[in-house]
């Protein structure tokens, strides 16, 4: 059984973090990305149809966030459209469950500590715990997915409860 068929057949989520396209690819014009991307959702969500897949931006992805979330909308809720076509990252909570997962958009990270769509994403995510804290919520588990960590990215601050 391939680990692809495994996992298909698994009660399990996929967090889909690696480079979506080769680096070779980031030559060629967006639209042409964009029909890659949709071959691989296309193939992903073939492979995995009753699983839920999270996924994050790479550096190489299309620019285009409105154009990915129309590909990956059947993996978001209504309310996590939003900041992923206006920052890349957003949040699916599973309150049933005491689950909640944060999908970062590390590309920001990469950009000064003074530009404004990446302080965006800080000041989201601390409200996202703020009110996690502030509701008297317990979380069980809390899980951040990004595409890359953030000791490659030399990000040194720290996420701490206030």
């Amino acid at each position: 059984m391939s680990i692809l068929l495994y996992f298909a057949s698994a009660s399990c989520a996929i967090s889909f973090i690696w480079d979506t396209l080769s680096h070779v690819v980031k030559h060629l014009p967006e639209a042409k990305r964009l029909d890659l991307l949709q071959n691989l959702t296309d193939l992903l969500q073939k492979t995995f149809s009753s699983q839920f897949v999270f996924p994050a931006l790479g550096h190489d992805d299309p620019g285009s966030r409105k154009k990915m979330s129309d590909m990956w909308s059947r993996w978001f809720p209504a309310d996590s459209l939003k900041t992923f076509i206006s920052g890349g990252y957003y949040i699916i909570e599973r309150k049933t469950l005491k689950l909640q997962i944060v999908v970062l958009n590390t590309n920001l990270m990469k950009k000064s500590e003074n530009d404004a769509e990446a302080a965006r994403q800080w000041d989201w995510l601390e409200s996202v715990l703020q009110k996690f804290y502030k509701n008297g919520e317990t979380v069980t588990k809390l899980t951040l997915i990004s595409h890359e960590s953030r000791r490659r990215l030399g990000y040194k601050t720290s996420l701490t409860a206030k």
